[in-house]
């Protein structure tokens, strides 16, 4: 769920391709790393379908423990273009660009989106039983305060692998808390279109594993530039 393109490329959110590897011990609630396969189709002559692989990226790496999270974003060529961190217990969401050294950061309590979904249809994708919701978002912009910012799409999260919608009960931004609570696993598949591109996040690998909570944090000290969007 998304904001304007500083936004989109910050807050375009999870998933890829056709084989699924899993290990076979089960904890409770899922820990671990997801490899992601991203892919688009443009609708606008300035949007290709290479150029939004090389700006936005073609692959997303998530690291995952508790609810707090790490995503990484790579070009075609293995560039690391963006990442970002949700870090629950200050209840922020921060993201950098790979070419500036400001941290920019939302607060998740605030919704200041018109969001609107319902569940749809559960399916399996890669073999992965999964819960399916359509949704739909009004984002209004500063620099334009009587428009607004319209995307939509539909969202799969995975029955096999759990998470516990109760660490997310302050995420009220795009109303993340209440979608959470119906998906209950971590996403496999999010289509999510405007009226420039669809773009398709589709899970590749899952992988199963003790994750160190320094590897979801990010780095900040007095000399980091903080920016709110």
């Amino acid at each position: 769920m998304k904001k304007a393109l500083i936004l989109i490329s910050f807050t375009i959110s999870f998933l890829s391709c056709t084989s699924i590897k899993t290990n076979k011990t089960k904890k409770k609630y899922f820990e671990g790393i997801v490899t992601y396969n991203i892919d688009y189709e443009s609708f606008h002559k300035n949007f290709t379908r290479e150029s939004l692989k090389e700006t936005i990226g073609s692959k997303m790496i998530l690291t995952f423990k508790n609810g707090n999270y790490k995503k990484e974003f790579f070009s075609p060529d293995g560039k690391l273009l963006n990442v970002r961190f949700l870090d629950l217990q200050k209840n922020r969401l921060y993201g950098k660009l790979f070419d500036n050294d400001t941290i920019f950061f939302y607060d998740i309590t605030k919704n200041r989106d018109i969001v609107n979904f319902k569940r749809i249809k559960d399916t399996i994708i890669n073999n992965i039983p999964a819960i399916g919701i359509k949704y739909e978002v009004l984002v209004k912009l500063k620099k334009y305060p009587d428009k607004f910012f319209k995307s939509f799409g539909k969202v799969y999260f995975s029955k096999q692998h759990k998470i516990n919608p109760d660490w997310y009960k302050n995420y009220k931004e795009d109303k993340n808390y209440e979608i959470l609570s119906i998906g209950k696993g971590i996403q496999i598949l999010d289509i999510f279109q405007t009226a420039l591109w669809k773009q398709i996040i589709k899970v590749e690998k899952i992988e199963e594993k003790p994750v160190d909570i320094e590897d979801v944090k990010i780095k900040i000290n007095d000399k980091t530039v903080l920016k709110e969007i």
